[in-house]
């Protein structure tokens, strides 16, 4: 047997043996009230903050209190019972009692800003205002524990959300089996368990599934958005370059896309048309024919452009300080236009054909333009890659190529897009070897870990793992989002990396309410805009592993505020469901 083959049953053997313990639902940890309890580094916010819990269970009696948080030295705490919480502030007392449903909804999230306390449940939200109410007068070390008093309950998981600090938040969780989890920057942090037992471990959960924001329909976002902008997103600006559109454009077109496939409602698969047609009317090609800026400066490009200065290329320029045409920039936007035609040909809209056929074309000029790019043979560890180009030559080929790889989220948006083109284009299976390549190149350097999780790096690098880093979240969808349509359309065939993909994102992401690490190893915490990630792709995981929905509901919850930028239309747009 092949060094391959065993290496492909090893895998096999360590996700079958993690089947067999795992639940799909979540689990908790159950605090006995006599001498259990968890303990952590000391928190202490540095100005406003959130606590978010997911209670594992809360106590049957209405009126029987539990001690959640307090201080080891100086005795602060967080008190709740079914309906009421409490805090203590120096020697005062504020809280908010007989208002709240905890039992009903085990969520719990209580907002300290100066002056005044914020309480919910999930679903309703009651507050108090008090001088005295200062958020950096207040931290803990504890939990189920004040003193020598020990309270029952269980915990699901914590966040402790530093609003004024990202990087100050913890979030905490319960894996699989029993253990402690924890998300921090800091590297002596630490999350214990004490006199917890086997029996102590409660499966079988739902997550908690709290109110996301204010908006509850697609109707109610899309005013807003219509509101927010008069005359449709990038529609009127006559400047747009390839990053707008790669990195604007595409959020638009997933948001209406996702519009359109719950509501079935013909307007807003229009207004996704409608920004596809600007998209392809600003290539550099079609602005060129309309002595419209675009010329040939690039400073990257396929070889036929730096070669060959009087062509200019079918997609688009990256920005205007930065004139290349990239794999990702043409990816990115390809990948979006392309999801319109699927969704055009699937449901046989035959109105639309027009403009499927059209986006197919350009997307097959545009994919092909970076033929020379990509390589099979470059390097004999790589199974297929777009590759760097060499600025320094005019060759065609391997010689012609950096030996570096693009990173794995610039191959597989533009895989994408091949993907879709083989499946409605008029070459079908053209790009297949190409896809498959790039699908092999990513699931060979996947590390598979022993709770079934796995992880990967951002790039590959032949000067070795120093050079390397891992994934991040942000990224990371994108590299989801294609696995995701791979599985769909029958080019993965390989369940296991989608059920660790799954369980990468309950294991090592979203452990707790929130905040969500920048690694997909669960390292460092992402910067607040970078949160709104999770609800795109990574939900779609949800096949795999239910609770993804509701876990990435929470994030969202303390991610997105008052909605102000278009990413956070399409995060908040991902999680309507009517």
């Amino acid at each position: 047997m092949n060094m391959m083959n065993i290496k492909s049953l090893l895998t096999l053997l360590l996700i079958l043996s993690f089947n067999v313990k795992t639940v799909l639902a979540d689990t908790a940890i159950r605090f006995n009230g006599v001498d259990s309890y968890a303990s952590f580094d000391v928190w202490q916010p540095t100005g406003p903050f959130k606590i978010v819990v997911w209670l594992g269970e809360v106590p049957s009696d209405p009126s029987k209190k539990t001690y959640l948080l307090s201080n080891s030295n100086t005795k602060e705490f967080v008190l709740f019972n079914q309906s009421s919480v409490q805090m203590k502030f120096g020697d005062k007392y504020p809280g908010i009692w007989n208002k709240l449903n905890f039992y009903q909804t085990r969520f719990l999230e209580i907002t300290v800003k100066d002056g005044e306390l914020i309480a919910s449940d999930g679903v309703k939200s009651v507050s108090v205002k008090k001088d005295y109410i200062d958020p950096i007068d207040i931290s803990f070390d504890w939990l189920f524990r004040r003193s020598n008093k020990f309270s029952e309950g269980a915990l699901q998981g914590l966040g402790l959300i530093d609003l004024n600090n990202f990087e100050n938040s913890r979030n905490f969780g319960v894996s699989a089996s029993g253990d402690p989890q924890l998300i921090s920057v800091k590297e002596d942090s630490f999350f214990e368990f004490h006199n917890i037992t086997p029996d102590d471990l409660i499966i079988g959960l739902d997550v908690p599934n709290p109110n996301v924001s204010a908006v509850n329909t697609i109707s109610e976002l899309a005013e807003m958005i219509s509101i927010k902008y008069p005359g449709n997103p990038l529609i009127n600006n006559t400047a747009n370059t390839g990053n707008e559109y790669a990195w604007n454009g595409y959020y638009w077109l997933r948001t209406y896309l996702h519009f359109y496939s719950v509501t079935k409602n013909l307007e807003y698969l229009d207004l996704a048309v409608e920004l596809a047609n600007k998209m392809l009317s600003d290539t550099d090609i079609t602005r060129n024919r309309n002595s419209f800026s675009a010329s040939n400066n690039y400073k990257r490009a396929p070889k036929l452009f730096l070669n060959e200065r009087d062509k200019i290329a079918p997609g688009w320029e990256r920005s205007l300080s930065d004139s290349s045409i990239t794999v990702l920039t043409d990816g990115m936007i390809l990948n979006g236009i392309m999801r319109i035609v699927d969704i055009i040909r699937t449901e046989n809209l035959t109105d639309y054909f027009s403009f499927a056929d059209s986006y197919t074309l350009s997307a097959h000029k545009i994919v092909d333009s970076h033929e020379s790019s990509y390589s099979d043979s470059k390097n004999s560890a790589i199974k297929g890659s777009f590759y760097y180009v060499n600025l320094y030559n005019e060759n065609y080929g391997d010689t012609g190529l950096y030996s570096n790889p693009l990173a794995h989220n610039h191959n597989l948006t533009m895989a994408t897009a091949m993907l879709y083109l083989d499946k409605w284009g008029d070459r079908p299976d053209f790009y297949k070897t190409k896809i498959m390549g790039i699908i092999d190149f990513f699931t060979e350097n996947l590390e598979f870990q022993n709770d079934g999780a796995c992880t990967w790096n951002y790039n590959w690098d032949r000067r070795g793992e120093s050079y390397e880093r891992y994934e991040d979240i942000s990224h990371g969808h994108i590299d989801v989002g294609f696995f995701v349509v791979a599985d769909k359309e029958g080019y993965l065939n390989n369940v296991d990396v989608m059920k660790c993909l799954a369980k990468t994102a309950i294991e090592r992401i979203a452990i707790g309410p929130g905040p969500i690490p920048q690694f997909v190893t669960g390292d460092g915490i992402s910067q607040k805009s970078e949160q709104i990630a999770f609800s795109y792709d990574w939900r779609e995981l949800s096949k795999f592993e239910p609770s993804i929905i509701n876990r990435s509901n929470n994030i969202m919850r303390h991610a997105v505020g008052r909605i102000n930028w278009f990413r956070q239309y399409a995060a908040i747009a991902m999680t309507l469901e009517k």
